[in-house]
């Protein structure tokens, strides 16, 4: 992936509607040091609406992203799906911006738009807090190292780290 797949020179835009594709890959999550993502896949789709004073802009990404199982560590592909809108005001516009809308401001002297960042924050923020196989999909070995104790058998309820602190409740009532 290129460093600029996701940059959109604005005054360059003709008037009309302009669309850009790109991907986002496991370089893409690497180059903003993220270690958590695994893998991506991601189709990344911006379309530019650009009339006198305004442009705006139509985000989406689609794919999926690899991740550590949160139960047996195993890679797990999570589908990921995000849109959204912003319009960017050009050149002192006096154009409303509606409540549910983002409004993008360029520096002073800058005629460029990175849509990078945004791609990335939206794109985590797609994945489920939780992030796991289905179930019976987990790596068997790995749950069955997990719930032994260090001499090879099963835990009990009392080898919880809990059990002593309840015991110690107890013996004070």
């Amino acid at each position: 992936m290129k460093d600029n797949d996701f940059v959109i020179e604005v005054n360059g835009l003709a008037l009309g509607e302009t669309e850009f594709l790109a991907r986002a890959d496991k370089e893409f999550f690497a180059k903003n040091e993220n270690r958590e993502v695994l893998d991506a896949d991601l189709k990344v789709r911006i379309i530019a609406l650009k009339q006198r004073d305004i442009v705006d802009f139509d985000v989406s990404a689609e794919g999926t992203v690899t991740v550590p199982c949160d139960r047996c560590l195993a890679p797990v592909e999570m589908p990921v799906s995000v849109s959204n809108s912003f319009r960017l005001r050009l050149h002192g516009s006096d154009a409303t911006i509606e409540d549910d809308q983002e409004e993008v401001f360029l520096r002073e002297g800058t005629d460029e738009l990175d849509f990078g960042q945004e791609i990335y924050d939206y794109s985590l923020l797609a994945l489920p807090l939780q992030r796991f196989h289905k179930d019976g999909e987990c790596d068997a070995a790995a749950l069955a190292y997990l719930s032994e104790s260090s001499d090879g058998s099963r835990p009990e309820a009392t080898d919880s780290p809990f059990s002593a602190l309840a015991e110690m409740l107890n013996k004070k009532q």
